[in-house]
């Protein structure tokens, strides 16, 4: 038997988002591109505040066949 919660009462606190493009001027394409986002978050617990920091990072590389 399943049983009923309180929903949570998670609050984002902070965001960050930066990335760059890498262009290949003489191939005329797109050669790579990176991402970081970084996201705080915030909840209570009981008479605790439980505060997370969360990074990801992503980076894409494109080859030519």
């Amino acid at each position: 038997e399943a049983s009923e919660q309180a929903p949570s009462k998670l609050k984002l606190i902070g965001q960050e988002l930066g990335g760059k493009l890498f262009f290949d001027a003489e191939a005329g394409r797109l050669v790579k591109s990176e991402s970081t986002q970084k996201l705080t978050t915030e909840r209570p617990y009981r008479e605790l505040k439980i505060k997370v920091e969360t990074t990801a990072e992503t980076t894409t590389t494109i080859s030519s066949p």
